[in-house]
């Protein structure tokens, strides 16, 4: 009788929890998603993260040419305390500024942690150091060009070819020389038609400068302003210029002219780039404070 009872409670109580539970789910409901709902949550629009860089068509990898003249040069100023760098405003946009072949830039590395920040460019901490180059001294002689009319004091021991009854040239021996790239000074006299000014001789140093560029030896030469400064103790004109030769050295040089008693005077020095200081220094300017006029 006791067990009875008891199946006959338990299936009271099984009876009444399968209906609460079916009272308490009998007002629940569930949102149907229609075909446009459905196509609305599909077409949703998602925002592609920016780029750091992006090229531009048709732009070329090579890094870009800096424009040269920015008209801030002071010829006045004189350059010869320290070769005119090429990313400064020396250079004379009538000219064509240095290509070399380069190859295409490499993306920096950046952080990802600064994932939509300005991009951090992580160099290395160590960078090669250039091998500073062994220093150059002279001793001097005086030479004669007697076919010019002048005297001048010189690095000692030079080549002469004074072969021309124009032009007298001294070309410093093999044993001396920088191994990449010899050093020669020319010297040239010439009568002219009239009495040249500064304008005259700006013009005849651009067409050194050009003759010399055309001359073959180079595979890019580029060329300074022109400025004023004194040689033979009257007004002159002179220019620089660099270059890399078709062996792939790096050259340097510098054109002087003055004019007097429509005598056109002119000196040409081209050395080693790297030792610019040193032959501006040490050779153009010895040649330029000795030269002198001979009867």
């Amino acid at each position: 009788m006791r067990k009875r009872l008891m199946l006959v409670l338990c299936l009271i109580l099984c009876v009444g929890m399968l209906a609460a539970c079916s009272g308490g789910n009998q007002n629940e409901r569930f949102d149907v998603i229609t075909t446009q709902a459905a196509q609305n949550y599909n077409n949703t629009v998602t925002t592609e993260a920016p780029t750091i860089a992006q090229d531009k068509q048709g732009e070329s990898l090579v890094d870009e040419l800096i424009n040269f003249d920015d008209g801030t040069y002071d010829p006045a100023a004189e350059e010869d305390e320290g070769e005119p760098p090429l990313s400064g405003s020396v250079f004379d946009n009538t000219y064509a500024p240095i290509v070399e072949q380069s190859t295409p830039t490499v993306a920096p590395t950046v952080n990802s942690q600064y994932a939509g920040a300005s991009p951090v460019v992580i160099d290395p901490i160590d960078k090669p150091t250039p091998t500073p180059l062994p220093p150059i001294t002279f001793t001097y002689q005086t030479y004669n060009a007697s076919k010019l009319h002048l005297t001048f004091e010189a690095p000692a021991g030079w080549i002469v070819d004074d072969t021309s009854a124009d032009t007298y040239i001294l070309t410093q021996p093999a044993n001396e020389a920088v191994p990449e790239y010899t050093s020669v000074m020319t010297v040239r006299v010439t009568t002219v038609g009239s009495q040249y000014d500064s304008n005259d001789l700006a013009k005849e140093v651009k067409q050194m400068l050009e003759t010399i560029g055309a001359s073959g030896n180079f595979s890019s030469f580029s060329k300074s302003l022109t400025a004023e400064r004194s040689l033979l103790g009257k007004n002159g004109v002179y220019a620089n210029y660099t270059a890399v030769t078709t062996s792939g050295a790096e050259a340097a040089g510098r054109v002087h002219a003055t004019c007097i008693d429509q005598t056109l005077y002119t000196v040409h020095i081209t050395y080693p780039r790297g030792y610019r200081d040193t032959y501006v220094d040490q050779v153009y300017d010895k040649f330029r404070s000795t030269v002198q006029i001979t009867q």
